[in-house]
């Protein structure tokens, strides 16, 4: 009996059934995506995910509201050595994260690889061996005579570079909503403490600074021996250094700065708790996780084609 590699007819027909497969393990995965919006992306399912990753969260969101500077400050400094003919920075920043995955973010990508998708992970203390695609594969004799042979393990096994860039583009949807929580906080925080709006975590919190300093100065004043009564004093004072303004420590205004991270931090946490519901509500989750089945299918397709069209090719080709 020939074998598929010596049979283009037989290749053709394990292509047709690869193919047949794969549109049904993607058909079965759109029927599971209202259920789980409906399970994680609700209220009580996001309140659960930020409580199980607040600790991290806690960490991450500071350290990206950091980031955002030296972030701009490296890719303006990429695209100008871009433009003076030297790329290799270029390349070099196209593998830098824009910011840090956040603990939930990982979560709510855990839950879609094993939930949804079913698909083989492994990343430290995340690891999951099922395997819903290779499942769909065995449930064709033809496809299941190929099981464990190694020149069909590139099509067979469901490797992380066929899902890891589909992957990506969603948590980077998925993120967008997270800068908009950020955002909203920024901008909150500064209608609380300077009574205008800020973009700056940097700014709110030198001027928180000021103004503690403003505040600190003014308890203390006092018109040496003379004493007028602490309401009388107070108002002097605060006239006083409204004239003759104080100017804050560099240690208050990192001080004041750490405030504002902070209190932006809890403040962004609660607000993407509130829009992902608001999202779901609208449909949006339901939307982008359908987008990314059908970008997910086209790979999976694409990477049986590929390899399918060369064994055809070198089969006649022999």
């Amino acid at each position: 009996m020939a074998t598929p590699r010596e049979n283009p007819t037989v290749l053709l027909e394990i292509w047709a059934a690869l193919e047949e497969a794969i549109r049904r393990y993607i058909a079965e995965r759109r029927q599971r995506i209202a259920p789980f919006c409906a399970r994680h992306h609700d209220w009580r399912g996001m309140r659960k995910i930020h409580l199980e990753s607040i600790k991290e969260d806690f960490i991450t969101n500071p350290l990206n509201l950091l980031w955002v500077v030296p972030h701009a400050l490296l890719k303006s400094g990429t695209e100008w050595s871009r433009k003076l003919g030297w790329v290799a920075p270029s390349e070099w920043f196209k593998h830098l994260p824009p910011k840090i995955k956040t603990g939930s973010q990982k979560k709510i990508e855990w839950l879609l690889l094993t939930e949804l998708l079913e698909l083989p992970y492994d990343h430290g203390s995340w690891q999951s061996s099922d395997d819903a695609l290779a499942e769909e594969f065995d449930r064709n004799p033809k496809l299941a005579a190929l099981k464990g042979q190694p020149e069909w393990a590139a099509i067979l096994h469901t490797s992380p570079r066929l899902w890891r860039p589909e992957l990506l583009v969603d948590s980077a949807e998925r993120s967008a909503a997270a800068d908009l929580a950020s955002g909203a906080a920024i901008l909150l925080a500064g209608w609380g403490f300077l009574g205008k709006a800020a973009l700056s975590v940097f700014g709110i919190g030198e001027q928180y600074a000021r103004r503690s300093a403003h505040d600190d100065a003014v308890a203390n004043f006092s018109l040496g021996p003379i004493h007028l009564g602490p309401k009388v004093d107070h108002k002097l004072g605060s006239l006083y250094y409204e004239v003759f303004p104080v100017n804050p420590t560099t240690a208050q205004i990192w001080f004041g700065t750490a405030v504002i991270m902070v209190g932006v931090a809890c403040l962004s946490l609660v607000l993407h708790a509130l829009f992902e519901p608001i999202q779901q509500a609208m449909g949006v989750h339901e939307a982008r996780l359908q987008r990314f089945l059908t970008a997910l299918e086209d790979r999976l397709l694409q990477n049986v084609r590929t390899n399918m069209a060369a064994r055809i090719f070198a089969t006649r080709s022999a």
